[in-house]
Formats: structure tokens, sequence, C-alpha cells
């Protein structure tokens, strides 16, 4: 194998590994963010002055808008959620839910 294709190889190689280690980190941010989000919200609920409702899920955009701002703390840009329903896309912007798009 000639030397330029060696180190064309080798470039590839390295680029594919920075590829999945920022996935891989990324992945890890959103989790740790999911964590951090779940552990407020029932911190918040466990406060005696708290005025939030026992079922975490009961609002919403504040689960959503919370897990934002993790994300965003974690350099994320525009944190959105992208699902889709019955074969129709469903995007909810995690900065203001009230106004995401589907």
């Amino acid at each position: 194998m000639p030397a330029s294709t060696r180190e064309s190889s080798r470039t590839l190689e390295t680029r594919s590994r920075t590829v999945v280690r920022r996935d891989a980190m990324g992945v890890a941010a959103v989790r740790v963010a999911g964590r951090l989000t779940h552990t407020e919200l029932i911190a918040n609920q466990a406060s005696p002055s708290s005025t939030h409702s026992s079922d975490p899920t009961t609002d919403l955009d504040e689960l959503l808008t919370m897990l934002g701002s993790y994300l965003l703390s974690s350099g994320f840009e525009h944190p959105e959620i992208h699902a889709k329903l019955g074969g129709q896309s469903i995007v909810v912007n995690l900065v203001s839910p009230e106004i995401s798009a589907s």
C-alpha cells in the first residue's frame, strides 16, 4: 500500500473515532441532563413549601423546559425532541414547548 494511501486511511480512521467520541459525549450529556431534570423535579415536589403537583408529569412544560435548560447549559443549541407519531413528524422545542411545531 502506498504511503499516501496509508496516510489517507489513518486520517479517515482518526476522523471516524472523533465523530464516534463526539456522538458518545452528546448522548452522555443528554443522559446527565435527563437525570438532573428528574432529580430537580423530585426535589421540588418533596419540598414542604412546594406548590407543585405530586405527579411530576402534570406540568409537562416545566419538565421539558427544565430539560432544555440543562441541555443549553451543556452546550447544546436549539434543543428539540424529534419523533414520529402515526407517520407524522413531531418536533418539540425544549426551550419554549408551547410554540413547538408539528
